[in-house]
């Protein structure tokens, strides 16, 4: 019986934590993570207190962190509120070691300085592209050799000039 709970808990939990860091602007919002906020019950900081709060944090993306584990709170408090009484022991257990290492986690990613170059978000929504588990090459998205931008027309690159053939142009 415990089994289906702890799997739900950690279903739950994960997409909490996938519509937080799915949040673009550090201390902002979406649609995904307000239903998650209306789901869990928990009031949304205001508007004044979600960009400072994210500065003082050091987030680079993600819905803030008192929003975050407020919401995993809530969804522990649950859990361990629908264990059966034989079980409710081991349910407290899990979600003791559980619910703050995924908070731990949440915090080190939103931290994360972004890697790549000016680039990179463009890159990375291509990567994302519904059908990519079907391609076994990066088709959808040529790079520039030199710069590493994406080509956007033609086979000289817009950014920096270079051929995208990686070949120097002949005078």
């Amino acid at each position: 019986m415990t089994q289906p709970l702890l799997h739900d808990l950690s279903s739950q939990v994960s997409e909490a934590l996938t519509a937080a860091l799915g949040v673009e602007l550090a201390g902002g919002t979406s649609a995904a993570w307000e239903a998650i906020l209306t789901r869990c019950g928990v009031a949304a900081m205001s508007e004044d207190d979600r960009y400072p709060e994210a500065k003082r944090a050091r987030m680079y993306r993600g819905a803030p962190i008192p929003e975050v584990k407020a919401c995993l709170e809530r969804i522990a408090a649950e859990a361990i509120r629908a264990a059966p009484p034989g079980e409710s022991a081991h349910v407290q257990e899990f979600v003791s070691r559980f619910v703050p290492d995924a908070l731990a986690r949440y915090e080190e990613i939103a931290r994360e300085k972004p890697k790549g170059g000016m680039f990179a978000h463009a890159l990375a929504s291509a990567r994302e592209h519904r059908y990519a588990e079907h391609r076994t090459t990066r088709g959808y998205v040529l790079e520039c050799p030199r710069c590493g931008a994406p080509r956007l027309s033609g086979f000289v690159c817009d950014y920096c000039g270079a051929h995208l053939s990686g070949k120097e142009e002949e005078g």
